[in-house]
Parts: structure tokens; C-alpha cells; sequence
């Protein structure tokens, strides 16, 4: 079985590393690899040879670019017209333009996936508790309730915790604990009371005039779009977005995170 990676990020070096077979890759060529991987060019790639195709995170955008941890590789629209017929896709996101690139292909995503899920949030909630450390903190307001948001609301016990979300009926239930994301009042007044606000929605929720509300710290980990919109939330030094924290925090643990869920599709086939 022939494997090739396109791309990603540092989580795909252990992700090659431990598959423990033999796989091509492009865009690692100034990383150290364990000897079952080969490093190939672009101009060398046949790409009708391969039986499972992995792809970064992001998957390939709209403007069909591939992310490598050195430069983006740039593919045409009919890049993977001669895959094997029953050739298997590895990504995360799987956008409009992949669906349409690989229309009629199996493609499987890492992140819809109950235990990448979950083993992904402890290495996110790992992250986020290491920046939390870095600050005098009193008051955390966390926006959204989710699988990921309520996880975190459960860790920070030491800390007075709001949840921003837009579910009513939590709000109706337990009043002094969550307020709703939808009303701007209520988010100026968290946004005021509060010393560090972690984001997890993936949706421009934060006007900019919340970016300016006593410079409360803003720690944003949901993915694209993210909480706030980019052309704003570059003139704001209280903003950080922190996306794929697994791949900045822990990329070892978030790639074996992954070959795992592969070994285990494939069985004895890998």
C-alpha cells in the first residue's frame, strides 16, 4: 500500500514518523525524518501510484494551495484526475473546493472523528491552561458552550467563570453563570468585567468595539472564521488567535493522535 503526505503542519512529521511504513511527502524538505519516509519534489510526484493521500488540516483552498511547513504548494484543477480509483483522502476540513476536486473519491476527515475529537480537546484544554498560567487572572469569560467550551468552563475551578452562549435556555436556568452571545449589551458588560476571554466559536461574534472594552485579553481558538474578523483583529494587541493549538502545543502527541485513527481505519491493510 502506498502512502504519499501533501503537506501540513508539524503534526504530520510524527503523524509519518509513526505509521511505521513506507511514505512519500512533500514540504518537509528541511525537516529530519525517520527512515521510512522519503522525501520527493513536486515534479517527481505521480501522483496515480498512491492508495491513500493525506492532506493537511486546512485541506486545499479556494485558491488551490496546498499549506507545507516551508512555501504553499499551488496544484490545477485536475491535479488528481488519475488517482487510483479506490484511493482513500485523509484531511480535517473538507471545503467546497475539495469536494469538488475530488468529487467521487472517498475522502475521510480526521475531525469528524468522536475520539481525534476528544484526545485533540485535552492536548487544546493543555494549551489553554499554559497560557492562562502566563497571567494574573481573576474572572474567565468563556464565549461558547460546546463540547470544547464546556470542557474548559469545568477546568478553570480556581477562577470566577462566564459563559457567553446562545442558548437560551441556559441563560433562563443559570442566570448568574451564562449570558447570551446575540444580546451586545451582555457582552459589553463580560467583556468589561472580565481579565481574560477565551473564544470558541467559529464565527465573527466580537464587534470591534468589544476589542477596546478595558483591553481585556483575548485568547481566540476557535477555527475559520474565527471570533473576530482578520482585518480587525490585527490592529489589536490584546487579540491572539491560537488556532490548532494541538499542532503549536503538542505536535508529537497530536500526530500520533492521527496515525492512530489511520492504522485503525485500515487495519491490516496499512
Amino acid at each position: 500500500m502506498k502512502i504519499i503526505v501533501l503537506g501540513g503542519d508539524k503534526r504530520y512529521i510524527s503523524l509519518m514518523n509513526n505509521l511505521e511504513k513506507s511514505v512519500d511527502c512533500i514540504g518537509f524538505e528541511e525537516i529530519d525524518l525517520n527512515e521510512n519516509v522519503t522525501k520527493i519534489g513536486l515534479d517527481d510526484l505521480d501522483i496515480s501510484r498512491y492508495d491513500i493521500i493525506i492532506l493537511p488540516i486546512l485541506g486545499i483552498n479556494q485558491n488551490l494551495e496546498i499549506n507545507t511547513l516551508n512555501k504553499n504548494l499551488t496544484i490545477d484543477k485536475d491535479f488528481f484526475k488519475c488517482c487510483k480509483k479506490g484511493c482513500i483522502f485523509y484531511t480535517g476540513i473538507i471545503n467546497d473546493t475539495m469536494k469538488e476536486l475530488l468529487s467521487g473519491r472517498k475522502i475521510v476527515s480526521f475531525l469528524e472523528d468522536k475520539k481525534v475529537n476528544n484526545e485533540n480537546d485535552i492536548l487544546t484544554i493543555e494549551g489553554v491552561v499554559e497560557e492562562v498560567k502566563k497571567r494574573k487572572i481573576k474572572e474567565i469569560t468563556i464565549l461558547g458552550f460546546g463540547n470544547l467550551g464546556s470542557k474548559l468552563a469545568a477546568v478553570f475551578t480556581e477562577y470566577k467563570v462566564t459563559i457567553g452562549t446562545n442558548h437560551e435556555e441556559l441563560i433562563h436556568a443559570f442566570a448568574d453563570k451564562f449570558f447570551l452571545t446575540t444580546n451586545p449589551e451582555q457582552m459589553k458588560i463580560h467583556f468589561q468585567k472580565s481579565d481574560f476571554i477565551i473564544n470558541t466559536v467559529p464565527k465573527n461574534i466580537i464587534e470591534e468595539s468589544l476589542l477596546q472594552e478595558k483591553n481585556p485579553y483575548i485568547l481566540d481558538i476557535a477555527s475559520y472564521p474565527y471570533g473576530v474578523a482578520k482585518d480587525i483583529s490585527k490592529n489589536y494587541s490584546n487579540y491572539k488567535l491560537f488556532s490548532s493549538i494541538p499542532s503549536k502545543y503538542a505536535p508529537d502527541k497530536a500526530g500520533k493522535i492521527l496515525s492512530k485513527k489511520i492504522k485503525k481505519d485500515l487495519g491490516g491493510n496499512l
